[in-house]
């Protein structure tokens, strides 16, 4: 499957990797949600992306992100509180995932952060 493509700054960045080493923090429980072993397997590819693309202040970039994370990250924020930048990545992501036919359905979702 292709992964999605955003365009997300600097700070969009940072909310991602923030999230991904947050759930690679908790992936080490033995009761840790599939979806958080998920995420903390991308954390190094993001903190890569963050690193390698030189992401200064406002400046937008494309960044291509798997569908699996995508997904994951849309539920996740959508049933939390989300600062404003989180917000437009959420925004971002729901735009390419409705466009693909691809957006969960959110009362079939469940939280186990």
């Amino acid at each position: 499957m292709e992964p999605i493509k955003i365009k997300i700054n600097s700070w969009h960045v940072q909310h991602v990797l923030h999230f991904c080493e947050n759930a690679a923090a908790m992936a080490n429980n033995p009761n840790a949600a599939d979806d958080l072993i998920v995420l903390a397997e991308y954390s190094p590819k993001m903190r890569t992306v963050y690193y390698s693309k030189g992401l200064k202040g406002k400046k937008l970039s494309t960044v291509s992100i798997p569908v699996s994370i995508a997904r994951i990250i849309h539920r996740r924020w959508q049933q939390g509180k989300v600062t404003q930048e989180m917000q437009e990545i959420l925004s971002a992501i729901d735009y390419e995932l409705t466009a693909r036919n691809l957006k969960p359905d959110p009362s079939k979702c469940r939280i186990d952060f």
